[in-house]
């Protein structure tokens, strides 16, 4: 088991080096990935119509982190036709295996998240 940056030339080392070898990427990494993905929904989404005063920045924090009014301008936003709203709730729940105990983490929960 290998975990390394999702760098081209890492996993190319690591298939090269090590064939038999499963690789996992950090965290940090795909959830950048993620993060970035949700933010361009966003950013095009906001082209063609403001999201009524929400901030990137609320969008792209967990909710838990939020003050009063971000989190209030959050629920305000009209979710149903609005693909920011739908790729927030994505952004979140690639978080929540990495939020379970580390006794949890594993087996039942991520196939019940996976499924």
């Amino acid at each position: 088991m290998v975990c390394v940056d999702m760098s081209p030339v890492f996993i190319r080392g690591v298939t090269d080096t090590l064939p038999r070898a499963a690789i996992t990427f950090r965290r940090s990494h795909a959830g950048k990935i993620i993060n970035d993905a949700a933010d361009q929904v966003r950013r095009t989404e906001h082209k063609g119509q403001p999201l009524f005063g929400v901030s990137r920045y609320v969008c792209l924090r967990n909710p838990a982190n939020l003050s009063e009014r971000p989190r209030a301008a959050l629920h305000r936003l009209p979710v149903r036709h609005l693909k920011t709203a739908h790729a927030y709730p994505i952004r979140l729940a690639f978080q929540e295996p990495y939020d379970q105990p580390s006794t949890e983490a594993g087996g039942a929960f991520l196939g019940a998240w996976y499924f």
